[in-house]
């Protein structure tokens, strides 16, 4: 069974998770968690497969700090990527368990990338029963929002098939909102632009699951599906 290969459970991506975020901070790097990991954190249902990590303060590009997280902390290693003509390495960990071992990719995100906002460290959220830190809760919900709509904007398959675990995600996250009174429009450190374009977003979301509605509404959006339904 050596070296056999299994899919990752919820408590070995919080020992992966917590070791990633122990070895950035030895690092100098102030960081936390977003993607389906922090949506697990909050209380979301999906298992995750992977890790996102954002990294707030590096003084380093992306690739350099894979490398010294590599030479930190020698249960990460790099691999090349997919793509042939790509230029950068893909970061996972090696955690090894009794007879078998599972990799576990991890990814170092930046603010800038994807539109994420730059967050000061003091709201990181660390409200959860692990204590990791956490993207907030009205970011995450709002760049879940925006990574269903880049999904079904696609025109690879494999991206578009993503979009029923953004779905799951999303409902999720919005019912967990509306019980911690989150109103993303109040929220000062996400820019003015990308809460505009996210109200487009809250409309096309509605259009196709129009159960959401009174939960954006709660939320502080005004969602009114049955005006756009030939716009989108």
């Amino acid at each position: 069974m050596s070296g056999r290969w299994r899919q990752p459970t919820y408590p070995q991506l919080t020992v992966v998770a917590t070791d990633a975020v122990g070895t950035l901070r030895g690092l100098g790097i102030e960081c936390c968690l977003m993607g389906s990991m922090a949506c697990k954190l909050y209380g979301t249902s999906r298992r995750p497969n992977d890790i996102d990590v954002l990294c707030l303060n590096s003084p380093y590009d992306q690739e350099s700090l894979k490398k010294r997280l590599t030479q930190a902390n020698t249960r990460f290693y790099l691999v090349p990527a997919k793509d042939p003509a790509a230029t950068y390495k893909v970061l996972w960990y090696r955690l090894r368990e009794v007879g078998y071992h599972v990799n576990i990719k991890v990814d170092l995100l930046y603010p800038g990338i994807l539109d994420i906002p730059n967050i000061p460290v003091s709201e990181i959220d660390t409200n959860n029963i692990h204590g990791l830190p956490c993207l907030p809760l009205s970011h995450l919900l709002l760049l879940k929002l925006q990574g269903w709509v880049h999904h079904g904007e696609s025109t690879r398959g494999f991206e578009r098939m993503k979009q029923p675990a953004d779905v799951q995600d999303i409902n999720d996250l919005l019912r967990i909102s509306r019980r911690r009174n989150i109103r993303p429009g109040d929220d000062p450190h996400i820019p003015i632009p990308f809460k505009t374009i996210s109200e487009t977003r809250v409309l096309q979301y509605v259009v196709k699951r129009p159960e959401s509605e009174s939960d954006w509404t709660e939320l502080g959006f005004s969602p009114h599906p049955q005006e756009h339904y030939d716009t989108f």
